[in-house]
């Protein structure tokens, strides 16, 4: 006997599940004789203790389920049940990880289903409002390591506006689409470098604005998180360079306007001046 839960990047848990489809297994509390919904067999050794109203044979109303299994609380639950499934405001602990999962809030045929929070077992938490067990729309994100999310999901995925921090320290403010950094966006770099423009697919790609540690900055054009198409190159001794960049450095013919005032025209190839 087991709670059906899925966890994806840390982010996503869904308990109990049951859909109307699905084969249904009920396991049955030895005193009271009242069946519990799980969606699998009940195996040898599993103990059922369900303390609260029994309707038609089903556990139905507010009470207190536990099961254990070889002498080791498996999980519990204090809340709603409805025909035998967790329905309504409850709290639902279960074992994983050597350590317990606790979620909390409102649930409808067994999953979260409202406002609600997830406390893992290995120290992350998650909170917001969530939809057939999955965080859709505004919600929260604490990692055990230091890392965060707060902006909005989509099926338990970062989507639309969202702020986010590594457990490195990198920070990033803005869009997300199916969990990467996706169009407008601000990034600080673990080592203080900073980037504000465009994102696509979790890469700078587009039109951006790139500072260095050292105070160089680069405005124009990126590919896939690389300095990559035409732009302005200024140094902090004030020369500033014109034209068409890739990772390498300039490239092509370019116009060098030094700190002293004059100006020339270089052609560059592979990161070196070739005239």
């Amino acid at each position: 006997m087991k709670l059906r839960y899925f966890v994806g990047a840390g982010l996503l848990l869904l308990p109990s599940v049951i859909p109307a489809s699905a084969e249904k297994f009920f396991a049955v509390d030895p005193i009271s004789g009242c069946k519990v919904v799980f969606d699998s067999p009940v195996n040898e050794g599993e103990l059922l203790r369900w303390v609260g109203p029994c309707k038609d044979g089903l556990a139905s109303g507010q009470g207190a389920l536990q099961w254990v299994e070889g002498g080791v609380l498996m999980g519990s639950y204090e809340g709603q049940m409805a025909q035998g499934i967790i329905e309504g405001e409850g709290a639902l602990h279960f074992f994983e990880d050597g350590g317990y999962t606790r979620l909390i809030g409102t649930f409808k045929d067994g999953a979260l289903d409202g406002e609600g929070s997830i406390a893992y077992a290995n120290g992350d938490l998650m909170s917001g409002s969530f939809v057939d067990g999955k965080l859709n729309g505004h919600g929260q994100f604490l990692g055990e390591d230091g890392s965060s999310y707060l902006g909005t999901f989509k099926s338990g995925i970062p989507h639309g506006f969202g702020e986010s921090v590594l457990a490195d320290g990198e920070a990033y403010s803005g869009g997300f689409e199916d969990g990467d950094r996706h169009g407008d966006g601000y990034l600080e770099l673990a080592n203080g470098e900073f980037y504000a423009g465009e994102f696509r697919n979790g890469f700078a790609h587009g039109q951006g604005f790139f500072l260095t540690l050292e105070g160089d900055h680069y405005a124009g054009e990126f590919e896939l998180g690389a300095i990559s198409g035409v732009g302005t190159l200024t140094s902090t001794n004030g020369t500033v360079v014109q034209g068409k960049f890739t990772k390498a450095g300039p490239e092509g013919t370019v116009i060098v306007h030094r700190a002293d005032g004059t100006v020339v025209v270089q052609i560059w190839k592979d990161g070196e001046v070739v005239e």
